[in-house]
């Protein structure tokens, strides 16, 4: 009784929409409310945003660009929040965020609870930690770009590396201080070079720092992004690639040169950018899946429990192998003698594999009275 109604309870509050930018302007007002328990609901909320405010986010950090804040005043009011966690020196590196209330608590002017807002946008955006929440990092710090001189050099020295990728997208960023920002996070990190950088992130972040050059238009990266075009990762193999789309045909040469590097033979020069990428990328797939390409092959010639032991082994290996659909008939063979249960998801699997398959309608009918 009491897992079905907290399982309720969390679907519940999954449901419940995503603020607007209605929403985040009434928070940001109740930070100047009286009572200390609306002003702190407030700044957690704000300190809090979940994903899918990031539009949100957007259209109000558009909207406040009005509500300019007069550098030396900003800087007074981080420094108010600086001093309520007992700092003394702007280049302490301790965290000023739990200082928003307790200096709230003793003023709340227009310049000291927009700063606040904006600072809380900064810890929800650094909570999420995304390249898609990392990257508008720059457009909270361009709103007021030289009053977060202290600050931003702090998020760098938490964040780390994984701020890395969004650095990258940054350092073309519209605002100036931003870039010369984002070049010195890199620099701070050691990630001023490309390869230096992909040696420093791994798993999802290195998927991001792939697509971030990409953003940036860094043709330096090219040598270093090509590399992973035919790496075993798919999220890595996918990112390079989409990359590389996106370098257009200033990537034929590296193209060129992992055709020689990856494959050990030269590409046809009379091929152009698209023709290179395909023939590039449907070699290396072939050479990366000839394991289970044999092991397909194997399952289709077998018969009975071996060929279905053998077809799942090749789905959980490669699931998208570009042969898969011929596996569908295995599935559908087995159906024939299974238990009405195990039948429907075999016949479900055939027609997951091969829709359009000339028995496909036949394995439908016979899905059908399964049910």
């Amino acid at each position: 009784m009491l897992s079905a109604l907290a399982a309720l309870l969390a679907s519940t509050a999954h449901a419940q929409p995503a603020p607007d930018r209605a929403q985040l302007e009434r928070w940001a007002g109740e930070l100047r409310a009286p009572e200390p328990e609306i002003r702190e609901d407030a700044w957690r909320r704000l300190t809090t945003l979940p994903a899918e405010a990031l539009p949100a986010l957007d259209a109000r950090l558009s909207y406040t660009r009005r509500q300019e804040i007069p550098e030396e005043d900003g800087y007074d009011a981080l420094r108010a929040f600086r001093h309520a966690m007992g700092s003394l020196r702007a280049d302490d590196m301790v965290d000023i965020a739990p200082g928003v209330l307790p200096a709230l608590a003793e003023r709340r002017d227009p310049v000291i609870t927009r700063t606040a807002e904006r600072l809380a946008y900064l810890r929800s955006l650094e909570a999420l930690g995304t390249h898609e929440a990392l990257r508008r990092v720059g457009n909270v710090l361009a709103l007021t770009p030289r009053m977060w001189r202290w600050e931003r050099r702090r998020l760098v020295a938490r964040a780390g590396m994984r701020l890395g990728p969004a650095l990258v997208s940054l350092t073309v960023h519209p605002d100036t201080n931003v870039r010369v920002w984002a070049e010195w996070g890199l620099r701070q990190l050691g990630m001023a070079s490309p390869g230096a950088a992909v040696q420093s992130v791994e798993g999802a972040a290195l998927a991001d720092l792939l697509g971030a050059y990409a953003d940036a238009r860094n043709f330096d990266a090219m040598p270093v992004v090509v590399d992973f075009v035919g790496h075993p990762d798919r999220a890595l193999r996918d990112a390079s690639r989409a990359a590389m789309e996106r370098f257009a045909h200033n990537g034929i040469w590296q193209l060129r040169r992992a055709f020689k590097n990856q494959l050990g033979r030269e590409a046809d020069p009379a091929w152009g950018g698209g023709r290179t990428q395909r023939e590039l990328y449907e070699a290396l797939d072939a050479e990366r899946l000839a394991p289970v390409t044999d092991a397909l092959e194997a399952a289709l010639a077998a018969t009975g429990p071996a060929a279905l032991e053998g077809a799942d082994a090749v789905l959980r290996a490669a699931p998208l192998h570009p042969r898969r659909h011929e596996l569908a008939p295995v599935y559908a063979d087995a159906a024939v003698d299974a238990e009405a249960g195990e039948a429907r998801r075999l016949l479900r699997r055939a027609l997951a594999l091969a829709p359009e398959a000339r028995e496909a309608s036949a394995w439908t009918e016979r899905l059908l009275d399964t049910e």
